[in-house]
Parts: C-alpha cells; structure tokens; sequence
C-alpha cells in the first residue's frame, strides 16, 4: 500500500488481484484511491484458478506487466498464467529467504525446486526485497543479471498498457 498510495507518480495504472473471498485489511484503501480491485478466490482449486486468471488478464488486458510476489511454488504458475495471457513483463518478488533443508518433506522440495525452474522461463524479472531473499529465488550469482536485483518496497500488481 506505500507505493500505492502514491500511485499518481506512475506512468502506469495499477490494478491488484484478490484471491481471497473475504476483504482483506487493505481492501478499503485500496477502494478510496480508486485502484481497480479484481476478486479471484481460490477455493474453486488451483487449476481452474489458474485458467481463470488467463481468462481475466486476456478479457481486461492488455496489461504491461504482472508482479507476483509469494512463495515460488504459486509465483511461477501465476507468471507461466501471465506468459500464457501474453503479458510482457513478469516480475517474481522474494520477501524471504526460506531454504527448503532437509528438515522439510520431500515433496515440498521437489515442488520448489520445479518451481524455481519454471521461474526461470516464465520471470522475466526476479527481485528480492533483501539480498538472502533475491539469492532464495535467483541464485548466488543474481548479481551477474541486469534482471535481477534488491527492490526494498514492491506488491502484487498488474499493470495496464
């Protein structure tokens, strides 16, 4: 909400998609800067979420760009969605730097490391809000990548052309 709330600064327009069903504490504020809210629950199961959100992004498109930030398990299917949708710029957000260690059940590491290889073909731009958490999507060597990079403050946003 910091940045949103300065949104008059962006040459874009900023748009935020819900996947809850019930209001969320930002919600209201959101309303009162006049940010467009889409409502995508997800209790209709992943799949069929997914396929709905190609539908949104295609119906009120065109978009520039998709910035989903979360665990990469659900960021990469949300951005491989976006691909689909032909939106241009997708941006996966770490604002953490979980490991996945032995102490985690195999198929939780098996999942992310899926994740993080679908990543690599459906982000177009990887950023991190601290070093750990960039290293946790983009690999040691992040620094080596013009697209990839520390961005302090970011959201979950889809921004119209």
């Amino acid at each position: 909400m910091h940045m949103l709330r300065h949104s008059d600064r962006f040459a874009v327009r900023h748009e935020i998609l819900l996947t809850k069903a019930e209001p969320g504490p930002y919600e209201a504020e959101a309303r009162s800067l006049v940010i467009p809210l889409h409502r995508l629950p997800l209790r209709d199961g992943r799949l069929r979420w997914f396929a709905n959100f190609v539908t949104l992004l295609k119906k009120q498109g065109p978009y520039a760009a998709v910035h989903s930030h979360g665990a990469p398990i659900f960021t990469a299917p949300v951005l491989a969605a976006a691909k689909a949708a032909n939106v241009p710029i997708r941006i996966a957000h770490s604002h953490s730097a979980r490991s996945m260690g032995s102490d985690y059940p195999l198929k939780h590491r098996i999942g992310r490391r899926v994740a993080m290889l679908w990543l690599k073909r459906v982000a177009t731009r990887r950023i991190g809000i601290t070093e750990a958490a960039i290293k946790a999507i983009a690999g040691s060597n992040w620094r080596r990548d013009p697209a990839r990079s520390v961005l302090i403050f970011g959201f979950y946003f889809c921004a119209k052309v």
